[in-house]
C-alpha cells in the first residue's frame, strides 16, 4: 500500500491549531520553569590520602586501616544528625530555618552534601567534599568547614586510636609484672619449704645417699670387728689370766683410740666438722700429755684387761653412734628421694608457668614500645594522613538548572504532545475524508472534489480564538506558574515531589 505523504502533511496542517497550542503551551511553561527556577552553587574541594613518610620497614604506626575504610568512617562521624544541625545553624545555611524541624534540616544537608571517594588497587586515594546551596558564599564556607572537620576527625581517631594501643599496652606490662612477682614468690615458697627435696640437688642427695651406705657398711664392720675384740680379750684373760695385748698406761690407751676415732670420723664427716675438730683437739692434748711423762705404767691384771675393755666399749659406742647417726641421716635422705617425683612436677608446674608470663612479658614490652613509637609517628604527622589538595572556593557560576536544557525539554515534549494528540485523532477518525476512500470502501468513482468553503463570519470568529489562545499560552500561563510558584509551592520542590512519587530520586530544591 503506497503512503500518501501529501495528504498527512494536510492533515497536519488543517489540524495545526492543535499542535500549535499544545506545542505552546509545554514550551511555556518550560520557559517559564527554566527562567522561574532558583539559581544553585556548588562548591568542592579535594582531600588526598597520603602514604606514610616513615617506611614500614623501619617503624610502623599502630593504626592500620585501609584508606577507603577510613574515609567511610569519617564521612559518617561527619554527617552525623547533631554535626549537621550545628553546621547548619553556624552557617545560617538555610534563611527558612526557624521553621525547620530537626528533620528536615538534616535532610536537607544531607542531600546538599556529597562525598565522591576515588581509588583502587596501585591507585591514589582521593575525595571530593561537595556543598550545594542558593548561596555562592555559604556553599564555599560549608565545603570548607565540612574539610577542616574531616581533617580534624581523621586526626583524632588516629592518635586516640594509637593512645588506646599504647594504654592497652602499658596495663598489659603492668598486669603481666605483677603476675610475674607472685610467681616468683610462689616459686621461692615451694623451694623454701622443700630445700631438702628439689630437683637440682638429684645429684647430690644420690651421691650422699651411697656414701652413706658405704659409711654405714664400713661402721658396722668395724662395730662388729670391735665386739670380736672384747670377746677374745674376754676369754684370753679368763684362759690365761692375761691380756692378749701389750700393757698400756690410759693415756697411751685413750691416745690409741682417739686416734682410731679420728680416722673413722674423717670417713664420715667433712674437714670444718666440728666433731672433727675435738677429736684433732683430743689427740693434740694426750700426745702432749704423753710426751711430758704421762701417767705411770699400771699393774698387770684385772685393772688392764678393765682398762682394755673400757677401751674397746668406747670406741663401740662411738662407732654405734656414728651408725645411729648415718641411719638417721640416711632416712632423712630416702625421704627427700622419694618426695622428689612429685616436687619435680609441682616445680615444673609452676615454672612452665612462669616462663609463658615471662614470654608474654617479652611480647608486651616488645609491643609496647612499637605502640609508643607508632604514637610518636601519628602525634608528628608522619603516618598515612590526609591533606588538602584543593580548597572549596565560592563558585561564579549556578551549577544549576541548565536552563537551556529545561527550555528545549519544554519545546520537545511540546512537540511530541502535539503530534503525538494529532496522531491519536486520526487513528480515532474513522470518518471517509478522501475519495480513495470512497472508492475503496463504497465502490463509487467520484467525479471532483469540492473543498469546506467558511463564511467570513466563520473566519473573524477563528482568528479570535487564534488570538485569546495565544494570550492564554504567552501571558496567563506563564503567571499562573509563577503564581504557584510564589504563593503555592516552589517549582523544584514540586518538580522533586512528583518525581519522587514515580520512583525517580531527584533532589532539585534548594
Amino acid at each position: 500500500m503506497r503512503i500518501d505523504f501529501s495528504y498527512y502533511i494536510s492533515v497536519f496542517w488543517r489540524r495545526f491549531h492543535y499542535f500549535f497550542v499544545i506545542a505552546s503551551c509545554f514550551t511555556v511553561v518550560g520557559f517559564a520553569v527554566a527562567i522561574m527556577m532558583p539559581p544553585e552553587y556548588t562548591s568542592s574541594a579535594r582531600l588526598l590520602v597520603e602514604s606514610p613518610q616513615i617506611s614500614d620497614r623501619l617503624a610502623s604506626s599502630t593504626v592500620d586501616v585501609v584508606a577507603n575504610e577510613q574515609l567511610q568512617v569519617i564521612e559518617q562521624r561527619v554527617m552525623a544528625r547533631s554535626n549537621l544541625i550545628d553546621i547548619a545553624t553556624n552557617f545560617e545555611v538555610f534563611p527558612e530555618q526557624a521553621s525547620m524541624n530537626a528533620n528536615e534540616i538534616v535532610k536537607e544537608m544531607r542531600d546538599r552534601t556529597e562525598f565522591t571517594i576515588y581509588g583502587g588497587r596501585n591507585q591514589a586515594t582521593f575525595v571530593d567534599v561537595s556543598f550545594r546551596g542558593s548561596n555562592p558564599e555559604v556553599v564555599a564556607r560549608v565545603a570548607n568547614e565540612l574539610v577542616t572537620q574531616i581533617l580534624d576527625v581523621n586526626v583524632r581517631l588516629r592518635t586516640v586510636a594509637a593512645g588506646d594501643t599504647m594504654d592497652f599496652f602499658k596495663e598489659e606490662v603492668s598486669r603481666l609484672s605483677v603476675e610475674l612477682d607472685q610467681q616468683s614468690a610462689r616459686i621461692l615458697e615451694f623451694k623454701s619449704k622443700n630445700a631438702d627435696a628439689l630437683p637440682e640437688n638429684r645429684d647430690y642427695l644420690t651421691e650422699r645417699l651411697g656414701s652413706l651406705l658405704d659409711t654405714v657398711r664400713t661402721l658396722e664392720s668395724q662395730a662388729e670387728g670391735l665386739r670380736e675384740q672384747r670377746k677374745n680379750a674376754q676369754e684370753l684373760f679368763e684362759a690365761n689370766g692375761a691380756s692378749s695385748t701389750a700393757v698400756l698406761t690410759p693415756d697411751e690407751a685413750a691416745l690409741e683410740e682417739a686416734r682410731r676415732q679420728l680416722d673413722s670420723a674423717l670417713a664420715v664427716f667433712a674437714p670444718d666438722n666440728p666433731r672433727l675438730k675435738m677429736l684433732e683437739s683430743r689427740v693434740a692434748q694426750l700426745e702432749a700429755r704423753i710426751g711430758n711423762g704421762g701417767d705411770d705404767p699400771g699393774e698387770p691384771g684385772q685393772a688392764v684387761l678393765d682398762a682394755q675393755l673400757a677401751q674397746i666399749d668406747e670406741r663401740l659406742s662411738a662407732t654405734q653412734r656414728n651408725i645411729d647417726d648415718a641411719k638417721a641421716e640416711l632416712a632423712k635422705l630416702q625421704d627427700n628421694l622419694a618426695k622428689l617425683p612429685a616436687a619435680t612436677v609441682t616445680l615444673d608446674g609452676l615454672q612452665r608457668d612462669y616462663d609463658n608470663t615471662q614470654s608474654q612479658y617479652r611480647d608486651a614490652v616488645a609491643r609496647l614500645a612499637q605502640a609508643e613509637t607508632g604514637e610518636r609517628i601519628e602525634l608528628g604527622g608522619k603516618s598515612q594522613r590526609i591533606s588538602v589538595v584543593e580548597q572549596a572556593t565560592k563558585p561564579e557560576k549556578p551549577s544549576k538548572p541548565n536552563r537551556p536544557l529545561i527550555a528545549a525539554a519544554g519545546l520537545g515534549l511540546g512537540v511530541s504532545a502535539g503530534i503525538g494528540f494529532i496522531a491519536l485523532l486520526e487513528l480515532l477518525n474513522r470518518s471517509i475524508r478522501r475519495p480513495v476512500e470512497i472508492s475503496d470502501k463504497l465502490g463509487i468513482a467520484t467525479f471532483a472534489v469540492i473543498p469546506l468553503i467558511r463564511t467570513e463570519q466563520e473566519t473573524r470568529w477563528r482568528r479570535m480564538v487564534m488570538l485569546t489562545t495565544i494570550v492564554l499560552l504567552f501571558v496567563a500561563i506563564p503567571l499562573a506558574v509563577w503564581a504557584v510558584h510564589v504563593f503555592v509551592m516552589p517549582l523544584d520542590v514540586f518538580a522533586e515531589r512528583i518525581a519522587n512519587k514515580v520512583g525517580m530520586s531527584v533532589t532539585l530544591s534548594n
